[in-house]
């Protein structure tokens, strides 16, 4: 594999970063047995793309390397290999620099997140890392632009309920307007999105475990939000598919009333 020995820096030589990664974004995706070859070892394509998307700053680039990296997970199920090699540090890092570029590619943000929401669940230093490298922030206001795009919006909110996972970063998010952002998330997504409604009802319950979430939640009408969305759910999904989300958004409530009695007591 050629892209060892280019420089990113030099013009030329990013057209053909370009051209072999789109290449081999085109051979994974067409071919298993191409994705087994980028895959092994002892000459390992996986670094190579890892330290291609590390060195990266064109979002064309970065965005055949984050796919290519995509499709080799979604055949060789290697999510504990790329952990073990650094990928959440160097995602992240891709993200804040794709993310300071203007305007964002929307697509390339998109591969990260998904990216991110495969590794993460076993990565058990996600979100430190996700805090460290300061990338909670840009998470949450891409969900807060983009609350009415469904499509951009599953990938951002996996990520998002990774994070909230860890109780500093969930006290961060909540500060940051997360309890807001879920609560508008869940208001607007209606019936027929409900993969999103749930993520979306998940983490506002992770976040709620904080009393001064809930305390946001609470002041935003939150209450009020959830057992109307509680009674619409109830009235129409009368073959019980979706009971998920209704013990969900019961276990928002659980944690905002929880506040309620804390208070009471004090």
């Amino acid at each position: 594999m050629a892209l060892d020995k280019l420089n990113t820096n030099s013009s030329d030589d990013l057209e053909q970063y370009r051209y072999l990664t789109g290449r081999i974004l085109a051979c994974v995706k067409e071919h298993e047995k191409s994705c087994k070859e980028v895959a092994s070892t002892p000459y390992d394509g996986i670094d190579i793309l890892l330290a291609t998307l590390e060195s990266s700053n064109d979002s064309q680039l970065s965005l055949n390397v984050t796919h290519s990296l995509l499709e080799i997970l979604n055949l060789e199920k290697k999510i504990s290999v790329l952990v073990s090699r650094g990928t959440t540090q160097i995602v992240f890092s891709a993200m804040a620099a794709a993310y300071r570029e203007q305007p964002v590619s929307e697509s390339l943000m998109k591969r990260l997140h998904q990216l991110l929401g495969k590794i993460g669940a076993k990565d058990r230093k996600f979100g430190v890392k996700a805090r460290l490298s300061g990338v909670l922030p840009i998470t949450l206001s891409l969900i807060r632009t983009n609350s009415g795009n469904f499509e951009y919006l599953l990938p951002l909110l996996q990520v998002m309920k990774i994070y909230c996972s860890n109780s500093v970063n969930s006290s961060n998010l909540g500060k940051a307007g997360g309890v807001n952002s879920m609560l508008r998330v869940v208001a607007t997504c209606g019936k027929k999105h409900h993969t999103i409604c749930k993520l979306a009802i998940d983490t506002l319950c992770l976040l709620t475990k904080s009393k001064s979430n809930s305390a946001r939640a609470l002041g935003q009408g939150g209450i009020a939000i959830l057992l109307s969305l509680f009674y619409e759910w109830h009235r129409h999904d009368t073959r019980n598919r979706h009971i998920g989300i209704r013990k969900a958004i019961l276990g928002v409530i659980k944690n905002i009333t929880n506040l309620s009695e804390y208070v009471t007591k004090k």
